[in-house]
């Protein structure tokens, strides 16, 4: 299906099995990035205020979201 993006709550990292996405995914292809330095993930260096990850995001748009 077309594409989503899905940012989960910024305390509540998503898992690989979570039913809400999963039933995203039936009707789009979900893209659903865990936000550096939250769960598991470590904060990379380079991210230093929450505007860096609004860049690191609009990034990801570009690439998996083109335009017309």
């Amino acid at each position: 299906g077309p594409p989503l993006l899905y940012l989960h709550a910024n305390q509540t990292p998503l898992v690989p099995d979570d039913t809400f996405v999963s039933a995203l995914a039936k009707k789009y292809r979900v893209v659903a990035p865990c936000h550096p330095g939250f769960g598991h993930l470590e904060r990379p260096k380079d991210i230093r205020e929450v505007s860096d990850i609004a860049y690191l995001y609009l990034e990801l748009v570009d690439e998996f979201f083109p335009g017309p």
